[in-house]
């Protein structure tokens, strides 16, 4: 059972978005992997590129070990801060994170930041230089991603 709680973010969104959060959770967990909702296996980030640019559900741990503590038990409190479950509709991303008061929620929060200012980001900075989910992708402002809602984030107590 993953529990936690929800914060959904009012925003329309794009394939970019989905790179944008795993490359801000990046920032806190250098060595995170990624498992697309509909797949058992986990990815490092340089392959999760591609994966999550196409997927509308996926799983953020902070690393292998993470994952290996979560597939074996489910949430408990020593693993429960160490996953983020990202779900990506046309108009909200939610996440569901460990509480108000852990990592994981600071993680959305800063992802929720980096996606209201990544329109003004160049889309180079966005990727690897030479990743596959690239390829002939354009590198400029034209397909820089949308701007984010006005609104602050709303937040709901998961299910």
């Amino acid at each position: 059972m993953i529990g936690g709680k929800d914060i959904v973010f009012g925003k329309h969104t794009e394939p970019l978005d989905r790179i944008v959060l795993v490359q801000t959770f990046r920032k806190t967990w250098p060595h995170l992997v990624v498992q697309d909702g509909a797949a058992e296996d986990i990815v490092s980030f340089d392959d999760a590129l591609g994966i999550v640019a196409s997927s509308d559900e996926f799983f953020v741990y902070r690393d292998d070990a993470s994952f290996q503590s979560w597939s074996e038990h489910g949430a408990r409190s020593d693993n429960e801060d160490q996953m983020v479950h990202v779900i990506v509709a046309p108009d909200e991303v939610t996440f569901v994170v460990a509480g108000v008061v852990s990592e994981t929620y600071r993680l959305a929060q800063n992802a929720i930041a980096a996606l209201s200012s990544s329109a003004n980001q160049d889309v180079g900075e966005l990727f690897v230089s030479n990743h596959p989910a690239v390829k002939d992708e354009p590198r400029s402002k034209d397909r820089a991603v949308s701007n984010g809602s006005k609104l602050p984030p709303r937040e709901e107590l998961a299910a």
